[in-house]
């Protein structure tokens, strides 16, 4: 029987690190982007004009979206954990 090492979890915290950092790197994101528009761009825009209902909205999905990702991965580490 061979054993394969578990690369799971490195790839999902890696997932997690890119969309934090995806979320924070607005100055590279716009000189990287071209003519697309990105949700980091998007929120950025809607900022310049104030803060918004769609600002507060856009920002409650990804705290929630951020919370659920945190409370999955929880469960996921104590399933896996040995004992």
């Amino acid at each position: 029987m061979s054993h394969s090492p578990n690369i799971r979890t490195a790839v999902l915290g890696a997932g997690l690190l890119v969309f934090t950092l995806s979320l924070d790197e607005i100055a590279v994101t716009f000189f990287l982007i071209g003519d697309r528009n990105t949700l980091p761009l998007h929120i950025w825009g809607l900022l310049r004009r104030g803060i918004t209902p769609e600002v507060n909205a856009v920002s409650t999905i990804i705290f929630l979206v951020s919370v659920a990702v945190i409370v999955v991965w929880a469960r996921f580490l104590r399933e896996e954990a040995p004992g």
